[in-house]
């Protein structure tokens, strides 16, 4: 099994590409855009969050594909031993591969996050300054948002 390659060949070494193309489309994206420092803060937090989730949800799946081939050989080798309790690891297999399509849900969820994440990051933080189309729909204009709640106003500005 080559690094990133699910137990049985799966899409894994497309998702790494997805994920790393993305992380690269995030980072550089982060490192262009103007914002106040405790804004970068929690968004670089946020956006390190994902990647940590990835990578131990890739770890695990790895793991446990691994674990999953050694089950499958064992039972293989063993069809014909009677002490070897061929049952219990059937039982086991569909359980890890059980676990293994959970996990890959759970990265597919993972890469949404971040793929929400650059939109949202492109939206609030390149598109609201740069496109003017946005005014007019109930969005404040950059150079009022927030001033408001100082006056005590409580509009739909979010003071970011």
């Amino acid at each position: 099994m080559n690094p990133g390659e699910g137990p049985s060949g799966s899409q894994e070494p497309a998702k790494h590409r997805a994920f790393n193309h993305l992380k690269a489309q995030i980072s550089s994206l982060l490192e262009s855009v103007d914002m106040s420092p405790l804004q970068r803060i929690n968004l670089e937090q946020q956006y390190g969050d994902y990647i940590k989730q990835y990578e131990l949800y890739s770890t695990e799946y790895d793991n446990l594909g691994l674990y999953l081939n050694e089950c499958r050989n064992g039972l293989k080798q063993n069809q014909n031993n009677p002490d070897y309790d061929t049952d219990k690891i059937q039982e086991e297999i569909e359980e890890t591969e059980r676990m293994l399509r959970a996990l890959k849900r759970h990265q597919n969820t993972v890469l949404g996050n971040m793929q929400g994440f650059y939109n949202y990051v492109h939206i609030t933080f390149v598109e609201g300054t740069t496109d003017q189309s946005h005014h007019g729909q109930g969005q404040p204009d950059q150079s009022h948002r927030g001033q408001g709640r100082r006056a005590g106003y409580r509009g739909s500005g979010s003071g970011i």
